[in-house]
């Protein structure tokens, strides 16, 4: 009885497609001493949409065990939010080291906190800028209260407009290094002085930065003509799965920081990407710079995605490591398998 449980809660959640980059649904048998129960872990969003499908179909095939349901964020949590303290954190599928990199942390970045393990090492977050959910070791982030996040937000902050950027002890390059930042990372202004800004890092240190590496942050700009300055900085950073940073990234994510960088927020995953903005189909010649290109496989799932230069079939993306390939068969930067895993463009903005 108790595999058939366990095989009815995995189907459960293939049949319905939940979706775990987002939201959360688990089930399974905890034995405890002599007593056997179903135990349904899902988020708060969620609850109703899962839990209705859940009941009818557990109990009208297996109705014999107890059943506990377990909402996240958990309401005894006196800290629900946080924010990554680290240049690049990584977020795991599961609370180990060992367990799959599914996407990064960038410093700065807010999150709500959803449960934390039972050694608090380990927290599972939600991030605010995606709404990825992940396992954070608790080493690289800092719990935040409501009210330090609302007063987090209400800063006037900076963006990183430079691949890399070391924040001084002091406005001198020659002072210690208090931590590395990346390109699109944001961080609230406390002073300025000549060419320098001081910034305040997540664990409230302060430190300083050449005011040449940043910009203060506007909602309102619009910098769709810079889109391929941003992704010719990213050129030869390497591919990392889950990677968001000029120290690794992967495809989407590279899409994700160049549009970030240019006023846009899109979705971190490829397969989300392709569903926004006008379907271009696959005519280069209805193409503009910095139109999304498209690229998956037989079965028709978005695998790959690319940023179009406006020329000569030429696109930028981050396979193996940022770089310029074409689908011009004459190029001598023609990439075969590319061409025939190519399924279109979308144009999300107009240039």
């Amino acid at each position: 009885m108790d595999e058939k449980i366990a095989l009815f809660c995995r189907e459960f959640k293939e049949n319905f497609g939940f979706d775990s980059r987002f939201m959360i649904f688990e089930a399974k048998v905890i034995s405890q001493k002599r007593t056997q129960y179903v135990e349904v872990i899902t988020t708060e969003g969620h609850f109703c949409a899962v839990m209705k499908k859940f009941y009818k179909l557990y109990f009208d095939n297996v109705p014999v065990l107890k059943m506990k349901i377990k909402v996240l964020p958990y309401q005894e949590l006196s800290r629900k939010f946080g924010i990554g303290n680290a240049g690049v954190s990584p977020l795991y599928k599961s609370a180990s080291n060992r367990s799959e990199q599914v996407s990064q942390i960038i410093i700065g970045e807010l999150f709500d906190v959803l449960e934390i393990s039972p050694d608090e090492e380990w927290y599972r977050i939600r991030l605010h800028i995606d709404g990825y959910i992940g396992w954070v070791n608790r080493n690289p982030v800092k719990l935040l209260t409501q009210k330090e996040v609302k007063s987090y937000q209400k800063s006037n902050k900076v963006e990183i407009t430079k691949k890399f950027v070391d924040i001084h002890s002091e406005p001198d390059k020659k002072s210690a290094v208090l931590r590395g930042v990346f390109l699109g990372a944001e961080l609230p202004v406390t002073n300025k002085k000549k060419d320098w800004i001081e910034v305040r890092l997540p664990d409230s240190v302060k430190g300083w930065m050449n005011s040449k590496s940043c910009r203060e942050v506007d909602t309102r700009a619009e910098r769709s003509k810079d889109i391929l300055k941003y992704a010719e900085m990213l050129y030869g950073v390497p591919y990392v799965w889950g990677g968001r940073s000029p120290f690794g990234i992967d495809c989407s994510a590279m899409m994700q920081l160049v549009y970030k960088m240019c006023g846009y927020r899109i979705p971190r995953d490829s397969n989300m990407q392709a569903a926004l903005g006008i379907e271009l189909g696959k005519n280069f010649n209805d193409y503009k710079m910095g139109d999304l290109l498209f690229f998956g496989n037989e079965d028709g799932k978005v695998t790959h995605v690319a940023i179009y230069t406006g020329k000569d079939m030429d696109f930028i993306h981050a396979s193996g490591f940022v770089k310029t390939n074409s689908l011009n068969k004459k190029s001598g930067r023609f990439d075969e398998r590319l061409g025939n895993m190519f399924f279109g463009a979308r144009r999300i903005i107009n240039i």
